[in-house]
């Protein structure tokens, strides 16, 4: 690179290795104190590419972190860990008139992350969104590696926020974004200049707020795999133990909702000792989800370590029931349910 550079400006350069680096500090962001690298009221700028990393994707230290800086209480709700950054930046620019702007995942513009990241945002940090790119694919020329939807933001203080906000909107979310003018911004990304309270949140209800019943999960083994089974697992469980067949029972994910296909789980719920005692396959299974479960951290799967014919969830139907997929295609007009 020094030749490539000597031979393009005609003079010599040795530039590299790059030997000072006085403004750099290499750690931990979520740990750092930012204001000892740079001065809030020396910095103009605050942007970049953080990690994402979903709230069941993080390690315990990561969540640990996400709830320290996000200080929502025991829960710590189900941040992104993205959001740990717009909390940090947030009360960094407090101390200057830097500011902000971020990629991120979506989802912190969505459903129930919404109403836990953007108050910390509004009311403690006191910001406001300055600009914003709505949901559009982020690839990657990498190989192997996936297309991710993401939003960017701009966030000003709210003492020096500018009266005309920007949004871009992307009718084709791998094409480029049409832009439009507001007063406001909406955390959910949209034209907020005609609500009566401009940091209005969607928040989570234990129940239906028009009295119907309740949306719950369907059942979760967490059984490492051993009581579900496809069509060829099962054929051979059965042709080695027949009775066992009044104990397999359909298990109907989003998967099997939406494009068909089979799967198996083992319901052993209702099976006696007597009946167990000449499934040796069978017990074999249970053993091993014994194991699984024994090995496990989380205090309730270890309160039902010698229960193994229970599983974590159960959700076992007795009569008619609606079904909605949680997960979906998102080309499709409406969420699929039946």
């Amino acid at each position: 690179m020094n030749n490539r550079l000597s031979l393009e400006f005609g003079q010599t350069f040795v530039r590299i290795p790059i030997e000072k680096s006085p403004h750099i500090f290499h750690g931990d962001a979520l740990e750092t104190d930012w204001s000892e690298l740079l001065p809030p009221g020396d910095c103009s700028f605050v942007l970049g590419n953080p990690p994402f990393v979903g709230a069941k994707y993080q390690t315990p230290e990561q969540r640990e972190q996400v709830r320290g800086i996000a200080a929502l209480g025991k829960s710590g709700g189900t941040l992104d860990y993205v959001a740990a950054w717009f909390i940090k930046a947030g009360e960094y620019v407090n101390g200057g008139d830097a500011r902000i702007g971020f990629v991120a995942t979506n989802s912190i513009t969505q459903g129930e992350q919404v109403a836990q990241l953007w108050p910390v945002l509004f009311g403690r940090c006191k910001l406001e969104i300055a600009f914003a790119h709505r949901t559009f694919a982020w690839g990657s020329d990498a190989r192997g590696k996936a297309h991710v939807h993401v939003v960017i933001l701009g966030l000003d203080r709210r003492k020096g926020a500018r009266a005309e906000k920007r949004l871009f909107s992307y009718p084709d979310i791998n094409g480029d974004p049409e832009e439009s003018r507001h007063t406001a911004l909406s955390p959910y990304l949209f034209d907020a200049g005609g609500l009566s309270d401009l940091h209005l949140v969607v928040r989570e209800e234990s129940a239906p707020i028009n009295g119907m019943g309740r949306l719950i999960s369907g059942s979760q083994p967490i059984d490492d795999g051993e009581y579900i089974f496809n069509a060829e697992d099962r054929a051979e469980l059965l042709e080695a133990e027949p009775v066992a067949a009044q104990f397999l029972r359909p298990y109907v994910g989003a998967r099997e909702y939406l494009q068909g296909g089979e799967r198996w789980i083992l319901a052993l719920q209702d099976a006696s000792p007597t009946v167990l005692k000449v499934l040796p396959r069978v017990r074999e299974r249970m053993a091993a989800v014994r194991r699984f479960w024994s090995k496990s951290k989380r205090k309730s799967t270890l309160a039902i370590a010698d229960y193994p014919t229970r599983y974590n969830v159960e959700v076992i139907p007795t009569a008619p029931f609606l079904v909605v997929p949680k997960v979906s295609s998102e080309r499709r007009e409406y969420v699929p349910a039946g």
